[in-house]
């Protein structure tokens, strides 16, 4: 009976140390597919940079054509107060635009950051799964080495069945 707890042990020791390996393989795994994540939502925020940079534009463009048809329609001419307001207006809507183009890079940034930081996450939990798995081995090996004096020994050392 005591080979078959001897083995038992050894092969406990074995299945706590590959389980500490797969732990760490899977952590590395979710953060891979986190990260990949995290690189699409990077992805999705440049094309919506793109299209928020198209639609200031075309909003920009009508704010213009409306400005410049309520100030012929008024009859007055491109000078002095209107064109002032009109072009203060053009401005305000350029900066909003960049405000808003700038927003996006901050998210993208943030969302590519994440995503570097998930995969530095999971490269530390693999490792570190790996030092416990061979440290477990080490450890636990030479505790059943031990106390049961390597293989074919029948019972614990000093110890008579």
């Amino acid at each position: 009976m005591g080979a078959f707890t001897s083995a038992l042990a050894l092969a406990g020791v074995g299945m706590q140390a590959y389980g500490q390996y797969r732990s760490g393989q899977d952590a590395a795994a979710a953060a891979q597919y986190n990260a990949a994540i995290y690189q699409q939502q990077s992805e999705v925020l440049e094309v919506k940079k793109g299209l928020t940079r198209q639609e200031y534009d075309r909003m920009i463009r009508k704010l213009e054509g409306a400005s410049v048809t309520a100030i012929a329609s008024s009859g007055y001419d491109f000078s002095g107060s209107f064109l002032e307001v009109m072009n203060d207006n053009l401005t305000q809507a350029q900066l909003d635009k960049q405000k808003a183009i700038y927003n996006l890079d901050v998210e993208k940034l943030q969302a590519q950051s994440a995503a570097s930081e998930s995969i530095r996450s999971g490269d530390r939990a693999r490792t570190s799964a790996n030092i416990n798995s061979v440290a477990t081995l080490l450890t636990e090996g030479n505790e059943w080495y031990s106390k049961y004096g390597g293989f074919g020994t029948a019972s614990p050392k000093g110890k008579t069945t």
